[in-house]
């Protein structure tokens, strides 16, 4: 199959360069794009690829140096789109999301929201609303964790952090109800990126 501007086919479904009539491999590259409206210059903002709608959403971060922000914007492959909601999470930076392929939704976890503040809220986006997610366990609030979605367990994996006052070494799961912290015989240690 040719894709593109492709002369020959060197395999993938992606026109990166082109090969050559020889038909040697191609040599992915990264391309600028200008899209006519974007997200404004920011740090410590959470990106998270939704599989099921096709889009990545970024969260938050630090916007232009200011203080955190709490806006929601949307990638297609072609451009940004801002959304806007009734019900948002709060603003914060280097916050957690990840994207629970089961329930088909975007989850967010904690994040610092400002001076020495940091957050142990649990959010849901399905594409058209926020909802805030309230569980019995709660693991302590934190900023820079590792957080993933587990889709053979159902499950999504908390570790470590920066509780704003001391790197965290603990482990806690997510079962789409409540925390249930874990204990492992062999841990990664303090984890705080």
């Amino acid at each position: 199959t040719l894709d593109g501007s492709e002369i020959c086919d060197d395999g993938n479904d992606a026109d990166h360069d082109g090969c050559s009539a020889l038909c040697e491999p191609e040599t992915p590259r990264w391309t600028r794009l200008n899209p006519s409206q974007a997200p404004s210059a920011r740090q410590g903002a959470v990106m998270v690829w939704d599989s099921n709608r096709e889009v990545v959403v970024l969260f938050g971060g630090f916007v232009d140096g200011q203080p955190p922000s709490n806006e929601t914007w949307e990638w297609d492959g072609t451009q940004w789109t801002e959304k806007s909601f009734a019900v948002t999470p709060p603003a914060r930076a280097l916050h957690h999301m990840a994207f629970d392929t089961y329930s088909g939704v975007v989850v967010l976890f904690g994040g610092w929201t400002g001076g020495s503040d940091r957050d142990n809220d649990l959010w849901e986006y399905d594409g058209l609303n926020w909802t805030p997610i309230v569980t019995l366990t709660t693991p302590p609030a934190r900023s820079s964790a590792g957080f993933a979605y587990d889709p053979y367990r159902r499950t999504l994996l908390l570790h470590g952090g920066f509780s704003g006052t001391q790197t965290l070494e603990d482990t806690w799961e997510f079962n789409g109800t409540d925390w249930v912290e874990k204990e492992p015989t062999i841990s990664p240690g303090a984890l705080s990126n």
